[in-house]
């Protein structure tokens, strides 16, 4: 009897891509919540520089793993240097 993964071959790249658009989600609520929020008082002042740490913190994330599967698609095509 076949395996899950050996049934279910295109798996990881669903998840790949469930990953690709958390991210895309995240990036876009924070970047919509810093643009949108009143730019005043200090309360909103606080408030703006925490979605844009948040921001700053999802597109990091995203970009090491972008790096990362990158960098296993690379290594895997022709090992690592």
């Amino acid at each position: 009897m076949a395996s899950w993964s050996e049934r279910h071959p295109h798996w990881p790249r669903w998840v790949h891509l469930l990953i690709y658009l958390n991210f895309l989600s995240g990036i876009i609520y924070a970047g919509v919540l810093v643009f949108t929020t009143p730019k005043t008082p200090i309360e909103n002042m606080m408030t703006r520089r925490m979605y844009a740490y948040e921001a700053w913190l999802i597109i990091g994330f995203a970009s090491l793993y972008f790096a990362f599967t990158d960098l296993r698609r690379h290594w895997e095509k022709q090992g690592p240097r």
